[in-house]
């Protein structure tokens, strides 16, 4: 009788209750996938759309060039493979090859020796044998916030042969009795920015190894201790394989930067009190394939061919970092 009384004063049953609470489920349910649907395409419609309008339309028009001869401005005419063909003959165009001979000699010259001295530095680091260690971190990332274009622009005013501090600081040491002319040969000029790029990456280099080192565990390098393993041995057969991956994506990285490089080389060679030297340095030396690419389509019209070198540059690219990530992790799955 209680349950009929209470049922028929507020119109409420257990049954009905039940029916309203489902259809109200119900509704917020669809309401919920209704938005969980639309939110996530809207909010990433910017990039999308941003993606495929100056990304993904860029390399598709790209690709289609690479398979013409055009100027940039006059109709496409189909010459099918004949831009990709000019690659495997020497004699078409040199520059393609001493381009990749300028950038794998780069690249034997600096990443060895940026990563050494950056392994170096994170031990001493990561030993407390030096103090006010903030301080360090910010002088040696300093040079990564600079731009390549003021870096190729100091460097032009440092190396310089007349005016240079580099020959200024020699003769005063009495290391040399005259200036030397580091532009004047092919050779000098790669020294010269073998030595920019490993003052430029260095900072980053540091950045990355010395966050890998700090997450080693301490207990697998106490256990080394305790067995008998000096720092030095701990460092280089407990550390280092610990940190063979961030190893791999140094080294991936610096292979691509290494084609990629244009702004620093170009200010370098061609502004400043060292200024006039030919397009890539003294016997094209620092000739880098991004380099070739700008002047084939910017400098000689060469549109059709430069796009061909762009993937040409992409697969290149590829190989060397597949090669390298399979000598690093050998043994082991990618």
């Amino acid at each position: 009788m209680k349950e009929t009384y209470v049922e028929a004063e507020t119109g409420y049953s257990e049954e009905g209750g039940a029916a309203d609470l489902r259809r109200s489920a119900k509704n917020g349910r669809k309401r919920t996938l209704s938005g969980i649907k639309i939110a996530p395409y809207f909010f990433c419609a910017p990039f999308f759309i941003t993606y495929c309008v100056f990304t993904l339309f860029s390399m598709v028009f790209t690709l289609a060039v690479s398979f013409t001869e055009w100027d940039g401005f006059g109709e496409m005419s189909f010459n099918r493979f004949a831009n990709y063909l000019r690659f495997f003959d020497y004699s078409a165009d040199p520059r393609f090859y001493q381009s990749l001979l300028n950038t794998f000699i780069l690249v034997v010259c600096t990443m060895p020796v940026g990563i050494i001295l950056a392994l170096f530095l994170c031990y001493f680091l990561n030993k407390k044998l030096i103090g006010k260690k903030h301080l360090f971190r910010v002088l040696y990332y300093l040079p990564a916030l600079m731009t390549p274009v003021a870096v190729g622009l100091l460097w032009s005013i440092l190396f310089d042969y007349e005016n240079g501090t580099v020959n200024k600081v020699l003769m005063t040491l009495g290391l040399i009795k005259e200036n030397i002319y580091w532009m004047g040969s092919a050779w000098g000029c790669r020294f010269v920015l073998s030595v920019l790029i490993v003052w430029s990456s260095f900072g980053s280099t540091v950045l990355f190894l010395s966050s890998a080192l700090a997450s080693v565990s301490e207990s697998v390098v106490e256990a080394a201790t305790i067995d008998g393993a000096g720092p030095l041995t701990t460092y280089i057969k407990i550390c280092m394989p610990a940190i063979r991956d961030v190893l791999v994506f140094i080294i991936i990285t610096g292979l691509i930067n290494s084609f990629q490089m244009y702004d620093a080389p170009v200010l370098l060679f061609s502004s400043g009190p060292s200024g006039g030297l030919p397009y890539g340095g003294t016997d094209r030396g620092c000739l880098t394939m991004l380099m070739l690419i700008m002047e084939e389509a910017f400098t000689n019209g060469h549109y059709g061919y430069a796009s061909a070198l762009s993937y040409g540059m992409f697969l290149v690219i590829g190989i060397f970092s597949f090669v390298s990530m399979k000598l690093m992790t050998r043994g082991e799955e990618l």
